[in-house]
């Protein structure tokens, strides 16, 4: 008896709709153009693969870009 009821809670479980929230929400309006996003985006990945990166890290923390170090753009 138990091993049914067993079943059917796990069958029940199964279908139960799945919540998944992803952390983040779309934002309320674009800064930037979706083209302008785009391009950007599009020239940091040839620039990427014109160095040979397999796998990078793309951030902006804020800093005026003349303060970074050398080679860093």
């Amino acid at each position: 008896m138990k091993r049914v009821i067993a079943i059917i809670f796990a069958g029940m479980v199964a279908l139960l709709p799945t919540i998944a929230p992803a952390g983040s929400s779309e934002a309320a309006h674009a800064f930037l153009p979706a083209n302008q996003v785009a391009t950007f985006s599009n020239r940091v990945q040839k620039d990427l693969a014109a160095r040979g990166a397999h796998v990078a890290i793309a951030a902006r923390k804020g800093r005026d870009p003349r303060a970074l170090a050398d080679g860093i753009k």
